[in-house]
């Protein structure tokens, strides 16, 4: 999709590495199953592979600096290989049958090798935030697999509001917004901060800059909004975020997450001391 979406994907993707980090979230550590996944995985693919763990989840960050295998089916089907990759590993990553899915939706080659995006989804909605990218070198040899993905989600996906409920809820409670109806809202899994909850994004504009609004499907309020207009801060960063603080004038105490926060790109990384490029919005 172009418009504001291409621009914010851009900006995404050519950080190279995407992770949401929820606020509040608690220290987890892999379970005994996943320890022994990375022990089937490096048996498999080579025992020089490397992991980092997320913190936040207990779930796999990266893997890294590995012998470099030839992906399966990646000479005759790049998204196929992807989904076969994270199949043969589900138990590393954490993928629960018939809750859990990784969906191939980016892929990006040069002459240096490719790069394969998958976002996770739970019972088939968007989970904010959960996605892995694969780094594969031109011949389709593994060279690294990072992001990040949100364990254990239980929830119903049925809401108990429709989305233009949804929508007047936003509009009630952010006046001085209008929607944004080139962008239609979506049913997604909030994971900004824990407990997780089923929400609506919706994608509000105030003048000329893009905003989105999360709206609890349950609860019917608005849990977290911020906006989305991609820039350049004095630093050099690339930040989402908008350079003064948009004015509302209901409802502020029930929001509980940052108004018109400013979410920051930093960091680099290399195949010995990966350290990854964060983004700590919903997107």
């Amino acid at each position: 999709m172009m418009g504001r979406h291409g621009v914010l994907q851009s900006v995404i993707i050519s950080a190279a590495i995407l992770l949401a980090v929820p606020a509040g979230a608690l220290n987890r550590t892999p379970t005994r199953a996943q320890t022994l996944a990375l022990d089937r995985f490096r048996a498999t693919e080579g025992s020089s592979w490397r992991a980092s763990w997320d913190d936040n989840t207990g779930t796999i960050r990266s893997l890294f600096a590995g012998d470099g295998r030839q992906l399966a089916l990646w000479q005759t089907d790049h998204p196929a290989a992807a989904r076969s990759f994270v199949e043969s590993y589900a138990d590393l990553i954490g993928l629960r049958t018939g809750l859990d899915n990784l969906e191939v939706y980016y892929e990006r080659g040069t002459s240096r090798g490719y790069q394969v995006r998958l976002r996770q989804l739970y019972q088939g909605l968007p989970v904010i935030g959960g996605e892995y990218a694969l780094s594969v070198g031109s011949g389709g040899t593994l060279r690294m697999f990072t992001g990040q993905f949100f364990p254990d989600i239980a929830l119903s996906p049925t809401p108990a509001i429709r989305p233009s409920a949804a929508e007047r809820v936003a509009l009630h409670e952010l006046p001085r917004f209008t929607l944004d109806g080139s962008v239609p809202s979506r049913l997604v899994v909030y994971t900004e901060r824990e407990p997780y909850r089923l929400a609506y994004e919706i994608h509000l504009r105030r003048g000329d800059l893009p905003y989105v609004a999360y709206v609890d499907a349950q609860a019917a309020m608005v849990i977290d909004f911020y906006c989305a207009a991609p820039r350049y801060s004095g630093s050099g960063n690339v930040v989402l975020g908008c350079n003064t603080r948009p004015v509302v004038t209901r409802t502020l105490e029930r929001l509980d997450g940052p108004v018109g926060g400013v979410w920051h790109l930093t960091g680099q990384s290399s195949p010995a001391t990966p350290s990854f490029m964060m983004i700590t919005s919903p997107r």
